[in-house]
């Protein structure tokens, strides 16, 4: 029998070895914002000048030498910004579908439920790296350690600048962090990462175990800050963009020659592209003023592929071998199956793409003549229909549901066929363009009914940052993924201005163990830190709440505990201190904390609390800072909902509503009540000036008595007894001073019967010198009763008085 389970494993481990002696290395070279035209072969026409006033030109063999040696293709679409093409080209899918789309608010995050092209990679033998730019999620599991990359070596952030990439960093002699552990070699950004890519795949060649590789090289050049690459002659702004274009041209063309000399040229698959359109620049119709451009201005790539077969190869040994230009329409979306089918792995059935095979073996027969590829980028926190999106086929182009062009006789898309103006020079045949019309809006609804767009599905495809993992407990968050809001800061520029609007928003995050969990709050990050200068804190954690004074005004960060069950919840912190929101315009105010750390503690968790709530619903047992719903009873007879009172202190969202929520306080008695009070009903349907609900109380009903009269024989009114607050049928109970006393300072204390069931009841103190004349109130505030059936006050002797008498007066305000 042990032998019978042993040969199965040896199979499978043979057949991998097999299959991965069989497939190709593949090589992924992917630029960031480079436009289709900022290569010598797609036609770059000057657009800016030098300090000499001469043309700034573009020279790129190296890149160009791919496109002759292997497949250029020139109608190529991706996303219109950076993380959504990334997981497009990553997942062969849709970006909506993997949440990403758009660059910030929790939605450059990639759903960890969609496999990447690495992993897929991975789990077929495959060596696996990454290098440079990620952009899809920097906290577990998002991380492209996380999402099947062996080896990594790369940015901590979006871009160069952003909050989450290290502080200060440039493109030369940056920071980076290499499979975790934090780097800094020396040189620029393109130069250092396709070194350190050369120096993995050669270590594989000395580690010689047959397995191929894929190599994800994606360099954070054409994105600004821009910096020019030579030291010795520096250049920064835009002028900075030929020469960054320059130099990554340069060292494709080294990792070219290193593949030649390491004897891999011939079974590697070479892939450049970019990410995606940057409105045309470097075309000869390219006006850097103009961002209203159409949508292929925005998503056309370069995209260029040399397949093994291309190598040391010619046109006249291979006829049938496509070579240069091809005009198909094709996407970044074909990215992954195209790979995977080459390197003899099965293509996932929910994979958006189609693979480009039959274009590269020049069978274009087999390939969709009908081809339309669909982009949609909203970059907003929620995916709405129609917004930044377009239909494209091999003639029309529908952006949006009012815009259409027709591809062939307005290649730059400028002439709206549902809006065109006088004088225009298209031949246009109406009923055609209609047509197109509905059958482009069919593709798209057909398309966006396959997406997860309800609001269920949306909520389910955000990538919640994980807090209090077993393989990673600690976590760090930046302001970029805040998912609510608008204007959210991306920046290490957008700090200060971050403090200054008061913006503070959510994160989405999901603990994964229940614990208690110290949160601390930054304003700058760990390696650029600034004094907070505020005087207290908040965080609110799904439904606890933790508020803290901040002594030291030189502190560069500040922290709380808070305990909490495992579970999915909103994240907010908020810090209290002085922005500046205009110039020279200073005010005290929240907000948001742009960096924060999570760490799990080791610790016992935080003691819980016995809450008993009174004449209302939320009893049970909590920690302190959990917001618990609470709802009042209602009232009895003659009385409604007043107010909610707590015992031990704790917090009420709205203590005059009778279902609001309540903030256990910490460090509190084992157990503590709440309760709900009640008021009488006030309106007067008899007439008599004695509130309804009163009369209803004490004598069942409203028409018993007229005030006039003394019910229970005590020597008061009853009409006297409802002002006082004394019981109309209980001739023991009546208003009077119970007890008095005076001081050595001449202070006064008096002690009076009081009810506090009557919130507009008050009591005043009245003083006469010789019980003739006026009297007089003595100042201070209106008494309000106390609980329970009298009320004590304290008060001075008004001045220059030899002696004086008081009275205890009630009333009922307005």
């Amino acid at each position: 029998m042990k032998c019978l389970q042993i040969i199965p494993l040896m199979m499978i481990a043979l057949t991998h070895i097999i299959q991965a002696q069989g497939s190709p290395n593949v090589l992924f070279i992917f630029s960031d914002n480079q436009s289709y035209y900022e290569l010598s072969c797609h036609g770059f026409t000057p657009w800016l000048d030098d300090d000499d006033g001469n043309p700034i030109t573009l020279s790129t063999p190296h890149i160009d030498s791919l496109a002759s040696q292997g497949v250029d293709f020139q109608d190529f679409y991706a996303a219109s910004y950076c993380s959504p093409s990334r997981s497009i080209a990553l997942t062969g899918k849709q970006c909506i579908r993997t949440g990403v789309f758009n660059t910030l608010n929790g939605r450059s995050i990639m759903h960890k439920d969609h496999d990447t092209l690495a992993e897929i990679m991975k789990g077929h033998n495959y060596h696996t790296a990454a290098y440079g730019k990620w952009h899809l999620g920097y906290s577990y599991p998002h991380r492209p350690a996380d999402r099947g990359f062996d080896e990594t070596f790369v940015l901590n952030g979006g871009s160069l600048g952003q909050l989450e990439d290290y502080y200060g960093n440039t493109h030369h002699d940056g920071v980076y962090f290499h499979n975790g552990v934090q780097v800094q070699p020396t040189g620029f950004s393109t130069d250092v990462l396709f070194d350190a890519a050369m120096a993995w795949i050669g270590g594989l060649q000395d580690l010689n175990d047959g397995k191929p590789f894929f190599c994800y090289l994606s360099t954070p050049a054409v994105h600004g800050p821009y910096s020019g690459p030579d030291l010795n002659n520096p250049v920064s702004g835009d002028k900075a963009i030929n020469p960054i274009i320059e130099n990554l041209d340069d060292n494709v063309g080294e990792i070219l020659a290193f593949l030649d000399t390491e004897g891999l040229a011939d079974n590697t698959i070479v892939i450049f592209a970019s990410d995606q359109g940057m409105f045309d620049r470097g075309a000869p119709h390219y006006d850097p003023a103009d961002k209203e451009t159409s949508q292929d201005a925005r998503t056309q790539i370069p995209f260029m592929i040399r397949m093994p077969d291309h190598v040391g190869t010619t046109t006249q040994s291979h006829p049938n071998l496509p070579r240069g230009v091809d005009t198909h329409l094709a996407g970044l979306i074909d990215l992954a199956p195209t790979i995977l089918d080459y390197c003899n792995i099965p293509i996932p059935a929910d994979m958006d793409g189609i693979s480009l095979r039959p274009l590269l073996t020049g069978d274009p027969a087999t390939y969709p003549a009908d081809r339309h590829i669909i982009t949609q980028t909203p970059r907003t926190s929620e995916a709405k229909k129609w917004h930044s999106m377009s239909v494209k086929t091999s003639r029309w182009r529908l952006d949006g549901s009012s815009k259409l062009f027709d591809k062939l006789a307005d290649p730059r898309c400028e002439l709206n066929l549902l809006k065109l103006p006088e004088g225009h020079p298209l031949e246009v045949n109406e009923a055609e363009y209609l047509q197109a019309k509905a059958d482009l809006t069919a593709l798209y609804n057909a398309f966006w009914d396959s997406l997860p767009v309800s609001e269920a599905e949306q909520a389910a495809t955000l990538s919640r940052n994980q807090i209090g993992a077993t393989a990673f407990p600690d976590t760090s968050m930046t302001a970029m993924d805040w998912y609510t809001g608008s204007n959210i800061p991306y920046a290490k520029s957008h700090i200060d201005r971050t403090r200054d609007n008061g913006q503070s928003e959510k994160w989405a995050v999901r603990v994964m163990e229940p614990g208690t969990y110290t949160i601390t709050l930054r304003q700058y990050p760990k390696e650029a830190p600034q004094e907070l200068k505020i005087e207290k804190a908040r965080v609110q954690l799904g439904d606890h709440v933790r508020e803290w004074l901040v002594d030291d005004p030189t502190a560069t960060s500040t922290s709380i505990s808070i305990t909490v069950d495992a579970g999915d919840y909103d994240l907010q912190v908020w810090m209290n201190g002085e922005t500046e929101p205009e110039p020279d315009v200073f005010l005290i105010q929240d907000f948001g904390a742009c960096y924060i750390d999570i760490v799990k503690e080791s610790g016992p968790l935080d003691p819980s609390y016995l809450l008993t709530v009174e004449n209302g619903t939320g009893d049970g047992v909590y920690t302190g800072g959990r917001i618990i719903d609470v709802a009042a009873d209602p009232g009895p007879a003659g009385k409604h909902f007043y107010s909610w009172v707590s015992e031990n202190g704790g917090a009420f969202a709205d203590s005059a509503n009778d279902v609001t929520t309540f903030t256990v306080p910490y460090a509190i008695s084992s157990a503590m009540t709440i309760s709900a009070s009640y008021d009488y009903d006030s309106h007067d349907d008899d007439g008599d000036e004695i509130w309804d609900g009163w009369e209803i109380v004490h004598f069942g009903a409203n028409t018993v008595v007229d005030g006039t009269v003394d019910s229970d024989n005590d020597g008061q009114l009853d009409y006297d007894e409802f002002v006082a607050g004394t019981m109309p049928t209980d001739n023991k109970s009546f208003f009077g001073v119970l007890e008095s006393s005076r001081s050595l300072e001449d202070d006064v204390t008096i002690r009076f019967s009081s009810n506090d069931d009557l919130s507009k009841r008050r009591y005043r103190i009245l003083y006469n010198e010789n019980l003739t004349g006026l009297w007089q109130e003595v100042s201070m505030d209106p008494i309000m009763p106390s609980s329970g059936d009298s009320t004590e006050v304290t008060f001075a002797i008004p001045e220059n008085l030899d002696r004086c008498f008081f009275k205890v007066e009630a009333y009922i305000t307005e």
